[in-house]
């Protein structure tokens, strides 16, 4: 259960800034099949937590349009700090490079690395790890499904996160 409110406000035409809170009331139920980190994790710290959290961000846009951008970059900075019952840290930053191939072709190249951790007595709670996969990140794989892995095979995510991408955008034929 938890609520959070989130503000953004354009500084300029292409720049804009946004700052958010929430709460949040977690209680978590583990199985026998669970990934052995997540069960470790509740042995160690419980599985009732309630925490607030802040997040800052910074967003640089200057696309020529949001639906078939064909130029521009794309650039964000993200923080997000925890406290309560859990303490963690994570930091963001994405940048995306469109340039024209023809009138109505493009090339986007980009780049997302994140870092995230814990503080105080604790780790960075699973829920909280980076993964990859799905439309928005890696195309042709299950949405989180990408990274650390444990010894039967399920996605734990990690505290890093890399992700490289390159795509020819074009509209759909017919549309």
């Amino acid at each position: 259960v938890g609520a959070g409110v989130k503000f953004g406000y354009p500084v300029s035409e292409q720049i804009s800034v946004d700052f958010g809170l929430s709460l949040e009331s977690v209680e978590l139920e583990v199985f026998a099949n669970s990934p052995v980190q997540f069960i470790n994790f509740v042995n160690q710290f419980g599985n009732k937590y309630t925490y607030g959290s802040g997040t800052l961000g910074w967003a640089r846009d200057t696309r020529d349009s949001l639906i078939t951008t064909t130029e521009g970059t794309y650039l964000r900075a993200s923080s997000e700090l925890a406290g309560g019952d859990l303490q963690y840290y994570r930091l963001g930053y994405q940048h995306q490079w469109y340039t024209p191939l023809s009138r109505i072709t493009a090339i986007h190249v980009g780049a997302e690395i994140g870092y995230a951790g814990g503080y105080g007595n604790g780790p960075l709670p699973f829920f909280k790890n980076f993964f990859a996969g799905g439309p928005g990140s890696v195309r042709g794989y299950r949405s989180f499904s990408l990274g650390p892995q444990d010894i039967a095979g399920n996605a734990v995510g990690g505290n890093r996160k890399l992700q490289l991408q390159a795509e020819t955008l074009f509209p759909m034929p017919g549309a």
